[in-house]
């Protein structure tokens, strides 16, 4: 009897490793939110991020650098948003593999936007006129030359730190999570994955899938009840990352701060948005809890324009299966609170 329990305890630990759920790192929470729905019943992925954790300036601390190093699949957006991911993603071991969401086939992809986008053609014919009336003055006046000069130089550094954007050489705006038609075509390549490095669970994942591409596709259905009346209104944000939930919604294009959130804008951007905000008319102004409102609360100095919070990652809202579903839906019902009033 000893000798039986003895060698059904081998088989256990034996087999132990092959029952096991696969670790699962996830960068983001909106992205960990799918993997945990997909995952349900099997596991829960761990996530890196927690908090107001901004991708843009986040560093890791060793613990995390190390679960990545032990963990079966990484799951990130890509180097665009998540730098601090590049080298541990190169450094991976062989049992360790990425995944990278920008990389996925069928993922809808756009690329970044010009911060004066809204207004391009009137801002570059006053940005001209502007040089050139400074011009004439100068000559006449012979005063004032160097402090121009000064103000020029600064808005050049501004352009170019704009321009530079801290996105490495990729155009691509990494925000695809905030489309939801992206996030199912993430899913199934993500559940694929975990087949794969677990097929005894295979049928649990196919219909965990099934369970969320439906959530999904009501969730999309949702959104758009919401935002229905809002989508000829103009609106301010801070930075520039919702171009994905605003094309698959139909809402405006904004008129953006800055297109680099670690970049202050400096005061002749601050000068021509509150001019546009005056001339358009624009009531709301959105911030976001990763970021100082200080720059939104210059522009709407004076003016009496609301100031309201939109978060593309769903910072304050509990990671796990539901956090996606919350992320979007609080976004959307923020766009409209601010915009029907």
């Amino acid at each position: 009897m000893k000798r039986l329990l003895l060698l059904s305890l081998i088989s256990l630990a034996l087999n132990t490793k092959s029952w096991a759920a696969p670790e699962v790192v996830v960068s983001i929470k909106p992205v960990h939110s799918i993997v945990a729905a997909l995952m349900e019943g099997v596991g829960k992925p761990k996530l890196l991020l927690q908090g107001n954790e901004s991708p843009h300036d986040f560093s890791m601390r060793p613990s995390q650098a190390k679960s990545i190093q032990e963990a079966d699949l990484l799951i990130w957006i890509g180097e665009s948003l998540e730098g601090f991911l590049a080298k541990p993603v190169k450094n991976l071991g062989q049992g360790t593999t990425s995944m990278e969401i920008l990389e996925l086939a069928g993922i809808r992809k756009h690329e970044f936007r010009d911060h004066d986008e809204h207004d391009h053609a009137s801002h570059k014919k006053t940005h001209d006129e502007g040089h050139k009336d400074e011009h004439d003055h100068e000559e006449h006046s012979g005063h004032g030359h160097e402090d121009k000069h000064d103000e020029h130089k600064d808005e050049h550094k501004e352009e170019e730190a704009h321009a530079s954007h801290d996105h490495g050489d990729d155009d691509t705006d990494p925000h695809v999570w905030l489309d939801t038609d992206n996030m199912q075509v993430a899913a199934v390549e993500i559940v694929k994955k975990l087949k794969e490095l677990d097929p005894e669970n295979a049928g649990i994942y196919d219909q965990n899938a099934k369970k969320l591409n439906a959530e999904l596709e009501k969730l999309e259905a949702e959104i758009k009840g919401i935002t229905s009346s809002i989508k000829s209104k103009e609106y301010v944000v801070f930075h520039d990352a919702y171009q994905y939930f605003e094309k698959q919604f139909g809402l405006e294009k904004p008129i953006t701060i800055t297109l680099n959130p670690e970049i202050a804008p400096g005061a002749a951007r601050i000068k021509e948005i509150r001019e546009e905000v005056q001339e358009h008319s624009i009531s709301c102004l959105f911030s976001e809890p990763q970021f100082s409102p200080k720059v939104l609360e210059v522009v709407s100095e004076n003016t009496g324009k609301t100031i309201a919070t939109i978060d593309p990652l769903g910072s304050a809202l509990d990671a796990g299966k539901d956090h996606y579903s919350k992320t979007l839906l609080k976004l959307a019902k923020s766009f409209s609170n601010c915009l029907s009033g």
